[in-house]
């Protein structure tokens, strides 16, 4: 993991090894964190202008990405995040065009590097970086 860069009301930390999606979900975990959930656009820019600061340019493909908390994976098509157990179309979506597709029973979901953080389903047993996301502050009751 590299050090954590707070943006807004958390803090953010690029995972340097590639992992599965589920692997990556533990990494984060035992720093006291989840896979990065999106909230606005803004998010995004400021998580890929620090994925891209820390790992450099990798990948030139269009789908080349990174792994962040989505999944449908307990009902097809109804795509949550993985910590907060939200609704991903409740709120603040950025899917790549055509997305999500399902290719070969895509469950999980990266960020997309060259597509300006556009989001993407994959495959949840392909290994990619991640990023881990945390709170400044505890949620207070």
């Amino acid at each position: 993991m590299s050090g954590w860069s707070k943006h807004g009301l958390s803090c953010y930390s690029v995972g340097t090894e590639r992992m599965t999606c589920k692997h990556a979900v533990k990494s984060c975990k035992k720093e006291g964190a989840h896979l990065v959930e999106y909230e606005s656009e803004d998010e995004v820019k400021f998580v890929l202008d620090l994925v891209l600061s820390i790992a450099g340019r990798y990948g030139s493909g269009k789908f080349t990405g990174f792994l962040i908390g989505g999944s449908d994976q307990k009902k097809e098509g109804t795509w949550k995040w993985t910590s907060s157990g939200r609704a991903i179309d409740a709120g603040f979506t950025y899917w790549l065009e055509g997305q999500p597709d399902n290719y070969s029973n895509e469950d999980c979901l990266t960020s997309c590097i060259n597509q300006n953080g556009t989001w993407n389903d994959i495959d949840c047993n392909n290994e990619r970086k991640y990023v881990c996301e945390k709170p400044l502050f505890d949620n207070i009751d």
